[in-house]
């Protein structure tokens, strides 16, 4: 149609307002042939009862007319009106629809708006719902969509069809052999049904949707082409169960109660043994399940990719996947049980798990600092900067923080405790902290906000781009704002930030390090600790306040380790390079795969310098190899102060490695490791070891990494 509305976002200079108006209906027309609408149509041109329509497509006997509504600066109309004229065109069209040859088989009509926005009021949204009503594809729909159906094929489309209310016009109906359960009071079906025929029927939560109770991720092409490949084309099974809930209530025909049901089982072949097998659950019942009629009959609760792969496996007629499903279980229900599903599952991207945490439980501590890190997303000088799974899929070249990063720092520094990371005295309290989870919530965000406003008035633009604004920037300017809290014991006022964060400035400006280097330098947890030790050094000094420090005897221990970590990983890398390679690559020979590729996306492409960038764990990873090990071992185990075998010097290595991911990720020690004492021993028997052996080798005075 003619007439356009919004979109938020000044308009390239060489496009003219139209032009980017026929790209955007072109672009919906597209969508729609990618989804497999037939009879697509639409343009400048296209006239149904005399009304100009962007776009048309069908399916079965449902026609989708869509008007195509852009958002400019200079051309603001409000979303309402746009509302308001497409109803006003219904009558017309729909009796035109029904004349005309073309469309002789259309027996429903779906009106649409697309727009560009990503954000649309709830007014707005109010206002299109009545009737009649108007659906709304907004940018997010559309992308979600295009996304999917790149990844899932022709699936992607039952699952539009169900977000706009179409049902098949053709009834495939799907029996399946079941158990019913009763399971404390909840009613669970247990069955094996064709994944094909599921496909259709099922429909998934995700959260990309910006749908505030979605709770799924998005699925990944990648890894469903793999289970198909790697695993459904191999063995033709998958032996998890699917987990789903019905959105409508399934129609159950019982064949009886399975208690007290005698069955006489015969033993292995040849064996005179029996078994008599007594079915006593009078909770369950055998019988047949039919799935209702309809494109979002279930929801998919957990197992999508498992699903979805058996679209691309070769799979024959009657092959199966095994199901449980709940009866009738709220989208809140749903997402707690995802959670306890996936919150041990390294799969789930922790953004989507910290945003969840936010919705589903506010006033936990987690729940808080989620929020909080949604306000500060809000408002402010972070205002649109932070990735959140609700607000949709992430824009491709557009840099945002990571939600998971922010969330984990605040936690990490502990901003919303009784006491932040470095309050050691029992009359150190944080000033930020309150008890009722909504007050927390408004202290720690203003505060916050208001450190941040500071860092983006004082710093340069460049300096903001380059490193402090990154996650690794934001990360160490969370642990500096916790310093001050410590240094000050108040929630610090304007006048405060700008000497401090004014002081971090001219320190950063000093420095002598290419920025480069220092983001590399905070690749790892371990890094981003050392820089910030030596920020706080630099701005103590600066501002002559020695109060303004990390204290601990954990942080000497860090210190010495992290030295340890250096040396010891140069070490080993000169011996795995000094020696013989088979394949003439030390690299490929010697570094296990995993690490490899660890450091090449991390970094972009294999170091240079690999020394520099591997952390204990991994060299410890590295020494599993027997001959690897043995290229090291004289280093360990021989002399009066090294190791009396190979598996003392592990156990000792191991111990340590264990106390230094603890102390770098902030997590409890695995049971059995927690004797600092015996940590201390360990340490100082392999830092001398190493010393020893470098000074040997090298005839330098290498300084006693122990001490």
């Amino acid at each position: 149609m003619q007439s356009h509305s919004d979109v938020s976002g000044a308009l390239p200079q060489t496009q003219s307002y139209q032009e980017i108006a026929a790209d955007f209906e072109g672009h919906i027309r597209r969508f729609m042939k990618k989804m497999k609408f037939k009879g697509v149509d639409g343009g400048p041109t296209f006239k149904i009862g005399g009304n100009q329509i962007d776009a048309v497509g069908i399916h079965e006997r449902t026609l989708f007319v869509i008007e195509c509504v852009l958002r400019t600066r200079g051309a603001d109309q409000p979303l309402r009106a746009k509302i308001k004229a497409l109803r006003g065109i219904m009558f017309d069209v729909k009796k035109a629809v029904h004349s005309e040859k073309k469309y002789k088989d259309v027996e429903e009509i779906r009106f649409i708006i697309s727009t560009t926005d990503r954000v649309i009021k709830k007014e707005d949204l109010e206002y299109a719902g009545k009737i009649p009503p108007i659906y709304i594809w907004d940018g997010n729909l559309i992308e979600y969509y295009r996304s999917l159906q790149r990844k899932v094929g022709q699936y992607a489309k039952y699952n539009l069809l169900a977000e706009m209310g179409v049902q098949p016009v053709v009834k495939r109906e799907l029996r399946v052999p079941c158990m019913k359960i009763r399971v404390y009071d909840r009613t669970l079906y247990s069955f094996f049904a064709p994944p094909r025929d599921l496909l259709r029927f099922c429909y998934v939560a995700r959260r990309e949707m910006a749908r505030e109770s979605y709770y799924q991720r998005l699925v990944e092409r990648r890894r469903i082409l793999s289970i198909a490949t790697d695993f459904l084309n191999k063995h033709g099974v998958f032996p998890n169960s699917v987990l789903l809930a019905f959105n409508k209530p399934p129609v159950f025909s019982s064949l009886g109660r399975a208690g007290g049901v005698m069955k006489q089982v015969m033993g292995p072949k040849g064996s005179k043994a029996q078994a008599n097998i007594r079915l006593t659950a009078d909770d369950v019942e055998l019988g047949v399940l039919i799935f209702p009629e309809e494109y979002q009959s279930c929801w998919i609760i957990d197992g999508q990719h498992r699903l979805y792969a058996f679209a691309f496996a070769r799979a024959s007629a009657d092959q199966k996947i095994s199901v449980i499903a709940f009866d009738k279980l709220p989208l809140e229900e749903q997402a707690r049980y995802f959670l306890d599903i996936n919150s041990n599952q390294k799969p789930v991207p922790p953004d989507l798990l910290w945003d969840l945490k936010g919705e589903l439980m506010p006033s936990s501590r987690d729940g808080v600092i989620s929020r909080v890190v949604k306000e500060l997303n809000d408002k402010g000088s972070l205002r649109n900067c932070i990735y959140l799974p609700a607000v949709g899929l992430k824009k491709p070249g557009k840099k945002l923080l990571k939600f998971s990063g922010m969330c984990t720092d605040i936690k990490r520094r502990k901003l919303s405790e009784k006491q932040t990371e470095h309050m050691q005295l029992v009359s150190d309290k944080n000033p930020l902290y309150r008890r009722n989870p909504d007050l927390q919530v408004q202290r720690l965000s203003a505060a916050l906000n208001d450190y941040f406003e500071m860092v983006n008035e004082v710093l340069s633009t460049e300096e903001k781009h380059e490193f402090w604004l990154q996650n690794s920037g934001v990360a160490i300017l969370v642990a500096l704002y916790e310093c001050m809290l410590r240094r000050i014991g108040t929630m610090p006022d304007k006048q405060e930030l700008r000497v401090y964060v004014g002081a971090l400035g001219k320190t950063f400006r000093d420095q002598q390090d290419d920025v480069r280097l220092l983001r590399l330098q905070c690749s790892s947890e371990g890094g981003r600790t050392e820089l910030t030790r030596e920020f706080v050094s630099k701005i103590a000094s600066l501002l002559g306040d020695q109060d303004f420090s990390i204290p601990g005897a954990s942080a000497a221990f860090e210190r010495r380790v992290s030295r340890f970590e250096r040396e010891f990983a140069g070490f080993l890398v000169q011996k795995l390079a000094e020696s013989p390679a088979a394949s003439g690559n030390w690299i490929r020979d010697r570094i296990p795969p995993g690490i490899i590729d660890r450091l090449v996306q991390s970094y972009g492409k294999l170091p240079d310098d690999i020394a520099k960038y591997l952390t204990l764990g991994e060299c410890n990873e590295i020494l599993r190899s027997k001959s690897n090990w043995m290229l090291v071992k004289d280093a360990f185990v021989r002399g009066p102060r090294g190791f009396p075998s190979e598996d003392a010097c592990r156990i000792a290595l191991e111990y340590v490695t264990e106390h230094r991911n603890a102390m770098i990720h902030k997590r409890p020690l695995r049971p059995g490791y927690s004797d600092e004492v015996l940590r201390d021993a360990y340490f100082r028997k392999l830092g001398r070891c190493l010393t020893e052996t470098i000074r040997e080798t090298s005839g330098s005075q290498a300084d006693q990494l122990h001490e």
